[in-house]
């Protein structure tokens, strides 16, 4: 009889450690690990309704099911949303005095006037000015008639090869026409420019009941050559006032350069520390034979003005940018 006792009193004691244990069982912790490790094999699948080790089955939430599919449409909701706005949506146009730092890398429209014709370098990258006018109180004015009393402000657009060489020849301004040009803003040391990426974002706003000039040099019209007989200038007489103008010298080579963009820079002899550079882009360098350091040589090209953007130094240099300019060595004797 005690021994019946003992024995349900056994039986009492272990039921009462299963309750305290149920009732001090996680069952949250339980779930989680039912919900995210293979119930056959043990090991953690996470989100997956199948285990990838032993293709068993797992059970998930109804909750979390659900969860997956509605990420997937809105997510899918939300790239149909933004391809809309990309197609529809117009490009935010802005005024030339509103571009600041804070603009930077912003893509805008812009509608002003070609200050000139538009050119293409040797590079083949397009690029012109637009111009805007403002009053006294910084109000935009498209009275032709008022701009001599207005504020003028521009900004620089330019248009990589690829891009230049796809743009429209009815899309080329002109100087005076009024122009549409759509880009992202750049901006350096507080000065704005405009970098036009697509052929279709640069338009020329004109009159086509009227004739138009003929196109820019650089477009659809083949540079002349220039007229080589003329008469020699010496090396130090190449001075700020010749700017623009051709000339042809002859001199002794002081350096020979290279550059970047497979251009070379000569420098001729001409009394000073430097030397008189000539400015030889890849195009050019192509058809020449360069000459050595010390040689004599003979050199038709225009004179321009350079800056160089990192030491800050304008000089004056001889650029051979045209089909005729040419540097050729001449015999020593």
């Amino acid at each position: 009889m005690e021994q019946e006792n003992k024995e349900q009193l056994n039986q009492i004691v272990e039921s009462l450690k299963n309750i305290e244990t149920s009732l001090n069982r996680d069952t949250q912790a339980e779930r989680y690990h039912s919900e995210t490790h293979c119930p056959s094999c043990g090991r953690f699948v996470g989100t997956e309704t199948r285990c990838p080790y032993c293709q068993t089955e797992t059970q998930k939430r109804l909750s979390i099911r659900i969860f997956k599919v509605i990420s997937v449409l809105i997510s899918t909701l939300g790239l149909a949303m933004l391809l809309f706005y990309a197609r529809h949506v117009e490009t935010a146009k802005v005024n030339i005095n509103e571009l600041t730092p804070l603009t930077n890398f912003a893509h805008v429209r812009i509608v002003g006037y070609a200050d000139k014709d538009a050119v293409m370098n040797q590079w083949g990258t397009l690029s012109f000015n637009v111009v805007q006018f403002y009053d006294k109180n910084g109000k935009l004015v498209t009275d032709k008639q008022k701009f001599k009393e207005c504020e003028r402000k521009e900004i620089r657009v330019t248009a990589y090869k690829k891009v230049a060489e796809q743009v429209n020849d009815d899309d080329k301004p002109r100087q005076g026409e009024e122009v549409e040009v759509e880009g992202q803003v750049r901006v350096q040391q507080n000065v704005a420019s405009l970098l036009v990426n697509a052929p279709e974002h640069i338009r020329a706003i004109y009159d086509e009941k009227k004739p138009r000039r003929p196109l820019a040099k650089g477009f659809s019209q083949p540079n002349k050559r220039p007229d080589t007989n003329i008469q020699p200038t010496k090396v130090e007489d190449i001075k700020e006032n010749l700017i623009k103008k051709n000339v042809k010298v002859f001199g002794n080579v002081k350096s020979v350069l290279p550059v970047e963009n497979d251009c070379v820079i000569i420098r001729l002899e001409n009394g000073t520390e430097n030397g008189l550079p000539v400015f030889v882009p890849s195009f050019s360098r192509k058809k020449m034979t360069h000459p050595q350091i010390g040689s004599k040589v003979e050199v038709f090209g225009t004179v321009e003005s350079y800056t160089n953007q990192q030491t800050n130094i304008t000089e004056i240099e001889i650029s051979l940018k045209r089909p005729g300019d040419y540097i050729k060595e001449l015999p020593n004797n």
